[in-house]
């Protein structure tokens, strides 16, 4: 390989994790302008002609939103308009499983509090016979469905593919998990990235 060849890819390779970032704050930057700008400079030309009024209001409604959800009220009003929306029948399909994933990484405040374990699978390749695979748990308590759908002992594990968006999520004994002491987020980047080490 070329030293020129060479240092094109260092230079790609070095420049491309940044302006996916910059893309992405952009993209999302952008979106929020057009979502709430426009209205505004509609509705409110001499107070809110500027450009970025959007993206300001945008996240003021979204900090205050999180403000607000903080109120015991506002927490009932919030269970009550989702038990609405599980509902209707077509709309709970979406909203359910969107809702579900938020809530993976939002509860108790933050992704932090979420169990990382090594789920243990049977491997006859390997030398010991024994592969892992890096997980969340999602759920170690099943009483709201039917006795005998979920084997007793069993806890549902998320495991986040590699350079993916997606994950598979499998039911296995707690006698088959470990527990880790890392926080969600390193996990969900150790396993998104296929394990490579960080620069950190």
């Amino acid at each position: 390989m070329s030293f020129f060849y060479r240092t094109i890819l260092r230079g790609l390779f070095t420049l491309l994790p940044l302006s996916l970032t910059l893309y992405l704050l952009v993209w999302i930057a952008t979106e929020t302008e057009h979502l709430f700008g426009e209205p505004l400079q509609i509705w409110f030309p001499s107070f809110f002609g500027f450009t970025g009024a959007g993206f300001l209001v945008g996240m003021s409604f979204v900090f205050l939103v999180g403000l607000a959800v903080n109120s015991y009220f506002t927490q009932r009003f919030v269970a009550w308009l989702e038990d609405q929306i599980g509902n209707l029948p077509v709309v709970r399909t979406i909203y359910g499983p969107i809702r579900d994933v938020t809530n993976l990484f939002a509860r108790q405040g933050a992704a932090s509090s979420q169990r990382v374990v090594m789920v243990q699978l049977s491997d006859g390749n390997s030398t010991n016979g024994i592969t892992e695979l890096l997980g969340l748990i999602t759920r170690d308590s099943f009483v709201d469905l039917p006795a005998g759908v979920v084997t007793s002992g069993s806890v549902s594990v998320f495991i986040p593919l590699s350079y993916g968006m997606g994950g598979i999520t499998r039911l296995v004994p707690r006698t088959k998990i470990r527990e880790i002491q890392i926080p969600a987020e390193r996990a969900m980047q150790l396993a998104i990235t296929g394990w490579i080490k960080s620069s950190k």
